[in-house]
Formats: structure tokens, sequence, C-alpha cells
């Protein structure tokens, strides 16, 4: 593979919420607002692509970083295998 390229991978494709559009109506304001937010754009670092048995291709991407919308949530996560329609060049 070419060398470690930045990208952003669109959190809300990668893990939508499992109540569907009806988890804002449904889910108290302190939850929405201290839960981890997977609706945002996150930064990290391609380091390598996958091949799927099936011809589907999978990125492993580094340095994401998980956060609340309240700002007070800020969670590292370590390599991640993504889905490659849920990576976009930075």
């Amino acid at each position: 593979m070419e060398p470690p390229r930045p990208v952003v991978v669109e959190l809300r494709h990668l893990w939508p919420p499992e109540r569907g559009v009806r988890w804002a109506r449904d889910t108290p304001i302190w939850v929405r607002a201290s839960g981890v937010d997977l609706h945002e754009d996150v930064e990290g670092t391609l380091t390598h692509w996958l091949l799927t048995c099936a011809g589907d291709w999978l990125g492993v991407v580094e340095g994401l970083q998980l956060g609340s919308q309240n700002n007070e949530l800020s969670l590292p996560l370590g390599p991640q295998v993504v889905r490659a329609s849920t990576i976009r060049p930075r």
C-alpha cells in the first residue's frame, strides 16, 4: 500500500443508532449531551486496505477519537476496521 494517508470516517454510517430515526425524541437530553456522538465525522489515518472473501474493501484506520456533544468525553480508539464506504480523503 501507499504510505498512510489522512482520511475522514463517517461514524453515522459506521455505527447508526439501533433505534432508528426516533432516537432523538425518545432519548433524554442528558444522554444526548454526554453520550458518545456518532453523528460526527472524525479524522484518522488510513494505514491498510483489506479485501474480504466476498470482494468488499475494508480500511484499517488509526487515530480515531470519539467525543460527546458537551465536549466532556474524549476517547481515543485503537486501530479500527471500517467499511470503505465510510471513508473519504481528508
